[in-house]
């Protein structure tokens, strides 16, 4: 949809995915040239299999009154995620005890610098992480892909 730099909000909603999450469900406003997109989702199968991601950016958009558009701004997220650890499982039920943990677990926390392109709708974003305060050592860097329609 081709729209004016001074238009109303436009409303936007769709799905991503991309590393660290299969599929997130996303949405957004974009006033101007300035957009806010937050995205999540999250899925249990019991107490020691699941996982939840949320991500937030906010960005400026050049050329948004073309199909094409740029968008640079930060962005923060996090992920946890556990799953069984099968291993484990069976060490402890041959010892009869509980020595190790029964699951594996792995939490993310970044704010980072967000560069996206769109076109037509289909988004390919990068995040570049700025400060890292959980698992500082996981990524260098991470993307998604995503397909936006706007309302």
């Amino acid at each position: 949809m081709v729209h004016s730099v001074y238009a109303g909000p436009i409303f936007e909603v769709g799905v991503s995915t991309g590393r660290h999450t299969p599929i997130n469900l996303v949405t957004g406003v974009q006033l101007k040239s300035f957009v806010l997109r937050i995205e999540g989702m999250g899925y249990k199968e019991s107490d020691n299999d699941l996982w939840v991601s949320t991500r937030g950016t906010l960005a400026y958009q050049f050329f948004s009154e073309l199909p094409f558009s740029l968008e640079t701004g930060f962005s923060c997220g996090h992920l946890y995620a556990k799953a069984p650890n099968k291993k484990n499982q069976a060490f402890n039920k041959a010892n009869q005890t509980s020595y190790l943990w029964d699951y594996n677990s792995k939490e993310y926390l970044d704010l980072s610098i967000a560069l996206s392109a769109k076109l037509f709708g289909f988004q390919v974003s990068t995040f570049f992480p700025l400060y890292k305060p959980i698992n500082s050592s996981s990524t260098r860097f991470l993307w998604n892909f995503s397909y936006l329609i706007e309302l």
